[in-house]
């Protein structure tokens, strides 16, 4: 999974430039632009919601079942 989130983050970085690109120019292609910013923010969810898998995956599994466990009653 590691190579995944390497290769969404690099594609991240491709989209964000076209993005910056189109930006500067004199009369920038509004629809190009929103293009670009949907496809940019739908890699920043996928990188997001893989970094919670992955950091998840690392926590000791203690710690997971301690948290999800319900608190006792008396």
């Amino acid at each position: 999974m590691n190579r995944l989130l390497k290769a969404l983050r690099a594609r991240h970085e491709i989209v964000e430039a076209r993005v910056q690109e189109e930006q500067r120019k004199p009369m920038p292609n509004s629809l190009s632009l929103l293009s670009l910013k949907r496809i940019r923010l739908q890699l920043r969810d996928q990188i997001v919601s893989l970094e919670r898998v992955l950091q998840q995956s690392t926590e000791p599994v203690r710690d997971r079942l301690r948290s999800k466990r319900r608190p006792a009653t008396s």
